[in-house]
């Protein structure tokens, strides 16, 4: 049953034309909603609590801004947010963006104390069903090259991966920039302008069928 002061889309309740945002998990308790303004404080405490070393972290702060800029993100998108509680603490949350037709997910994050609990998978899960029944047909993601993780999770739901990018910091500057892996040259002018790969990352897609 969903907590009070829930809005609409919160676990255990299904939205007009909608399935239930509640999925299998093996976590008992977990409870999956639509994000709220009360939120945005836990998520930038999530997106921080991921760690300096983690892909999660390198993810969040390379490609979107360190965790205060993930909620400012979010603020502006919150029906297109989804939360993850766990015995009345927000131990994750995935965003996504609409454009008509197309979707696209991120920022996503699980508190590390809480990953490999099925946290993400039903973060996703509720995600592709809730743009679905929204009209979106395409869904794009860009997750970390990290086995077991974020990769690991959209392969095992049917993402197909169309590209990867290498995410490189610039020392002392600290400034990141996603270069395409297959453009070996792209690559040498980064690394001849002072930039080092940190990681990589792998763009995917997934059709939704109406």
């Amino acid at each position: 049953m969903a907590a009070k002061g829930h809005p609409p889309g919160a676990s255990g309740r299904t939205p007009p034309n909608s399935e239930p945002l509640q999925v299998p998990t093996p976590l008992p308790g977990l409870e999956i909603y639509r994000a709220r303004t009360a939120d945005l404080g836990p998520v930038e405490a999530v997106a921080s609590a991921v760690g300096p070393c983690s892909d999660a972290s390198a993810f969040l702060e390379g490609y979107y801004g360190p965790g205060a800029a993930v909620a400012e993100r979010i603020r502006s998108r919150l029906g297109g947010t989804l939360i993850a509680r766990h015995r009345a603490a927000v131990v994750g949350f995935l965003a996504s963006e609409q454009d008509e037709l197309i979707g696209s997910l991120g920022p996503w994050a699980v508190r590390p104390d809480r990953q490999g609990l099925g946290i993400g998978s039903g973060l996703l899960v509720s995600m592709i069903r809730m743009l679905r029944d929204d009209g979106v047909r395409l869904l794009e993601a860009t997750v970390p090259d990290r086995p077991g993780h974020a990769h690991r999770i959209c392969r095992k739901l049917g993402f197909q991966e169309y590209g990867r990018s290498a995410r490189m910091v610039s020392r002392p500057e600290g400034k990141a920039a996603l270069v395409p892996a297959e453009c070996d040259g792209d690559l040498a002018q980064r690394m001849a302008e002072g930039f080092a790969t940190v990681g990589m990352w792998h763009h995917c897609e997934k059709r939704l069928r109406g």
